[in-house]
């Protein structure tokens, strides 16, 4: 059974050999750590990836080949995940990223999404959402 079959089969509550195996992603440096506790370097971090920076796993759709993960994926033996083409449908133009304030340790900013986020300067780690690119009170009803 190939990795799509496998999946296939049990999204659908078929039956498969076994269940899908694989990972959405990982942090450039959780795979830096692994490196320096065994795991074999094969194909090594993509090029121009940082210790906060996302890597893609093998079973995060959409993402073409950016930033994918090679070595976790073949050491642990996952299927092979979905590929897409990548293309933008996010907002279009994009907001223009930028610094809206300076707390010391942390920055409020703003992404390319519109969305203001609370993040640590020091620390690679998930961002505290502040507001999204749609003003506060709007409900969306008429």
């Amino acid at each position: 059974m190939n990795a799509r079959e496998r999946f296939l089969a049990w999204m659908s509550f078929g039956e498969a050999d076994r269940p899908p195996r694989g990972e959405i992603g990982y942090w450039g440096g959780t795979i830096t750590r692994w490196y320096s506790e065994g795991l074999p370097r094969r194909a090594g971090l993509p090029s121009g990836v940082e210790y906060g920076d996302a890597v893609i796993g093998e079973m995060n759709p959409g993402t073409g080949s950016r930033n994918r993960d090679r070595d976790v994926a073949s050491h642990f033996g996952f299927d092979k995940g979905i590929e897409k083409i990548w293309f933008n449908n996010l907002l279009c133009p994009e907001f223009d990223e930028e610094i809206l304030e300076d707390r010391g340790n942390h920055i409020v900013k703003r992404t390319k999404r519109g969305t203001v986020i609370l993040e640590a300067k020091q620390r690679a780690g998930l961002p505290q959402w502040v507001s999204g690119p749609v003003g506060a009170g709007t409900t969306g009803r008429g």
